[in-house]
């Protein structure tokens, strides 16, 4: 060939992908009693799905093309799967604990957890041309393949105190444990402080 016929490209080089996907997500929420709410999330997101990808041989003229190399065949066999599933609960409330003084407070929990595979498969230089399967392969065929999973753990609080809606204090904090360190070290906890002061509220007239 003097130069690779666009045509007959398409026909024989080739990258095919199918991909299945569900999505699903559940939401609940509870008011206990007039300030106490519990709320909490449930999703999940799985995907699989497989890929071929091909390419015939193609054999350039010496003379014509001197500069170009010919192009070998092979074909690719390549598999892919994730899970991945979330859950969070929160319960909240607000008390007035007197005529100035009001308390917020929300805890709860998250859950974090996905797996991973794949796989992939190829073969050069078929045997029998046309035919895109591993089998048709000469030589070694090429594998490799891949896995992991993580899960993912937290406990989280928030409080707030406020004093005639101008001055608040606020706390939280929040611990996490991990899959992906080492058992014993796999946990971390941080906590946050916070002031504020509304003028405006402070002293109407402004």
């Amino acid at each position: 060939a003097f130069y690779q016929n666009p045509y007959w490209a398409v026909g024989t080089n080739r990258e095919n992908d199918q991909t299945n996907r569900l999505v699903g997500n559940v939401f609940a929420s509870w008011d206990i009693i007039d300030n106490i709410n519990f709320t909490t999330r449930i999703g999940a997101n799985s995907y699989s799905g497989v890929g071929k990808n091909w390419r015939a041989e193609q054999n350039y003229n010496e003379e014509l093309q001197p500069y170009h190399t010919n192009v070998f065949s092979f074909v690719e066999d390549t598999e892919f799967k994730r899970n991945t599933y979330t859950w969070d609960a929160v319960i909240s409330g607000k008390f007035n604990l007197t005529q100035d003084i009001k308390l917020k407070a929300i805890a709860g929990s998250a859950i974090f957890a996905t797996k991973y595979s794949e796989s992939f498969m190829r073969a050069n230089n078929l045997s029998i041309e046309g035919f895109y399967d591993i089998s048709n392969g000469t030589g070694e065929v090429e594998t490799r393949a891949d896995a992991e999973e993580e899960r993912n753990i937290g406990f989280f609080g928030d409080i707030e105190l406020s004093f005639r809606d101008f001055i608040y204090l606020n706390a939280t904090g929040r611990q996490d444990y991990t899959s992906t360190l080492a058992a014993g070290e796999n946990g971390y906890f941080y906590p946050a402080f916070g002031m504020s002061f509304i003028l405006t509220e402070a002293v109407p007239m402004l």
